[in-house]
């Protein structure tokens, strides 16, 4: 009976001399945590204090571990193989705008967002954020494929201390009048006698035609009516051939660049002060305006609304975050962009002249200054010492203190609110270089003044890549349905 008893306690001896070995084992390794694997693009990194923000949501969230990896551009194809393969190398991407997600959304490879996101979350963006990126099923229900983090409208970045100098303190509400304010700078030069343009306009064989111009112009000569029949971008009616006419007589009257078909051209121009006119994004006019102003501290670029926006809306474009189906952890990852991007980094988006995707921010009470996670940030940091507070705390209490959502942004707002994404954007991609391509050879005569012909040959080119996107379809609709070997 003793031995027994000896064996018995020896046996409760060793078990627990093993689980303190455990224990002692378990404190010397971190415990298993999520991994959330976000990429972005290399500008976007540069732009965004994305690194102050991920510190900081680490701090209130010590059960996730977040990485950010910076996404070389020819990731995008590697991306979709491994995604169809069921494989991820990241758990959600921030890298590519709406029109550009859309193979993979066709492949099926991209998570639902309204899978991950409550309806009061999801109700909270403007829907110009959220429509760039969706597909209604067969019985017209929306699935959305981004998280909305900026927002870029069409607009009129305009020079606005050349337009004080000549008196002309209203803006065109039309191009007809956009045609007439350009007259007045027909012959301005700056001060080395360069020749300064009085539109700044992109023909090449790029999306610049397509999205700065012969979209925007054809919304304000159809009060916003830019597709056929069909749904397809309309390229028969007399208003898509006014486009084309009025865009040769501009270039004719000397309105743009002699090298308005080189690519980029353009933003070239307006970047070195030899534009008064830019329609683009509204982003472009405070990055000039900041260069410029390290030669001439009175330059000021003015954002107006495009012409005919109020009446149409304006075309926007959103970045945001896609989730691939096969991340580990798609809900995590969403809540974490949902976040940090649609609402942490927001005063660092409006700082880069990008426009929040966010209603409340329009409202007058514009930025909460000192938001819930802040102040537990703080709380988290006050028995610190001075010297060891975090410096990514001081810039985010830095850019919050003087977060504000500028007068020009409230300008747009109504604009905004009506905007539209580029027509059946799923064939965007598709159909702008047939645009461009056509209106160049248009520029160089290569009808004549037959703009129907022009028309014709463009509509005819539009419809075979219509075909060719069917039989792909159909290829990657076969692909799916047969049966595994």
């Amino acid at each position: 009976m003793l031995q027994k008893l000896a064996y018995i306690a020896l046996a409760l001896v060793v078990t627990l001399v093993v689980a303190e070995q455990v224990y002692l084992a378990r404190l010397d390794k971190p415990l298993v945590r999520p991994v959330i694997r976000i990429g972005c693009a290399g500008w976007q990194k540069a732009e965004m204090p994305f690194e102050s923000f991920l510190a900081a949501y680490q701090r209130l969230h010590p059960e996730l571990d977040i990485q950010l990896k910076v996404m070389p551009p020819e990731d995008q194809n590697k991306l979709m193989l491994l995604w169809m393969e069921g494989r991820t190398p990241l758990d959600a991407v921030i890298a590519f705008a709406n029109e550009e997600i859309y193979t993979y959304i066709q492949m099926g490879v991209l998570e639902d967002v309204q899978n991950l996101l409550s309806p009061r979350q999801m109700a909270e963006y403007l829907p110009a954020s959220l429509d760039g990126s969706s597909i209604p099923d067969p019985r017209g229900r929306p699935h959305r494929y981004m998280i909305p983090f900026t927002i870029e409208m069409m607009c009129l970045n305009v020079r606005e201390d050349l337009l004080a100098k000549q008196g002309i303190t209203k803006l065109p509400a039309t191009y007809g009048e956009l045609a007439d304010l350009a007259a007045r700078f027909a012959d301005l030069q700056d001060a080395t006698s360069r020749k300064v343009w009085p539109v700044c306009a992109d023909f090449s064989q790029y999306v610049f035609f397509g999205q700065n111009f012969y979209v925007p112009m054809l919304a304000d000569y159809t009060d916003g009516r830019i597709t056929d029949e069909r749904g397809r971008l309309d390229v028969t009616s007399p208003a898509a051939a006014r486009v084309f006419v009025t865009l040769r007589n501009w270039a004719r009257r000397g309105m743009v660049s002699n090298s308005c078909t080189v690519f980029q051209q353009a933003d070239r121009d307006f970047q070195a002060g030899l534009g008064v006119v830019y329609p683009h994004w509204q982003s472009r006019g405070p990055l000039v305006e900041n260069e410029l102003r390290k030669v001439d501290p009175t330059v000021k670029v003015a954002i107006y609304p495009a012409p005919g926006a109020d009446r149409a809306g304006s075309l926007v474009s959103c970045y945001g975050a896609i989730i691939p189906k096969c991340s580990p952890n798609k809900q995590a990852a969403a809540q974490v962009c949902y976040d940090l991007l649609s609402h942490w980094v927001q005063p660092a988006v409006v700082t880069t002249g990008k426009l929040p995707p966010i209603k409340t921010v329009y409202d007058a009470s514009g930025f909460d200054k000192d938001p819930a996670w802040l102040q537990q940030l703080r709380q988290s940091c006050a028995n610190l010492p001075a010297d060891q507070r975090p410096a990514w705390l001081a810039e985010i209490e830095n850019l919050y203190a003087s977060a504000d959502l500028p007068d020009w942004m409230q300008r747009l707002r109504p604009s905004l609110l009506k905007g539209y994404t580029f027509p059946d954007v799923t064939m965007w991609p598709k159909v702008w270089p047939a645009l461009a391509i056509t209106f160049q050879e248009w520029l160089d005569n290569r009808y004549g003044d037959d703009v129907h012909a022009a028309m014709t040959t463009l509509q005819q080119r539009i419809d075979t890549e219509y075909k060719r996107s069917d039989n792909v379809r159909r290829g990657l609709a076969a692909r799916r349905q047969a049966p595994a070997r």
